[in-house]
């Protein structure tokens, strides 16, 4: 399979599971392995789970973030927007309130 074929795949994957909110099954399974920690490989306590998924579904996570980073920190309004609308609306409730 070639790279072209490849991302349109992907894109098509991504596009519907977005559109759905949901994922096949098979994306969302994980393998979880358990790695010692320091201490004694008797206790249950000393490992911690590691898990192992799919690189598809780590991409489509990666692009999921930089959308709604960038959205989520893009500036709404400009703050020479917001004084003379501020400024407006107090102006107009103290002269509705003189009345």
């Amino acid at each position: 399979m070639t790279a072209c074929g490849i991302s349109w795949s992907l894109t098509s994957l991504f596009n519907s599971s977005l559109k759905c909110g949901d994922l096949p099954s098979g994306y969302k399974a994980a393998l979880v392995t358990p790695v010692p920690k320091n201490g004694s490989g008797d206790l249950v306590g000393n490992y911690r789970p590691i898990s192992v998924l799919s690189v598809v579904v780590k991409v489509l996570e990666r692009l999921v973030h930089r959308q709604l980073y960038a959205y989520l920190c893009k500036p709404r309004y400009e703050i020479s927007e917001l004084i003379p609308a501020l400024c407006q609306d107090s102006s107009q409730n103290a002269s509705m309130s003189d009345h």
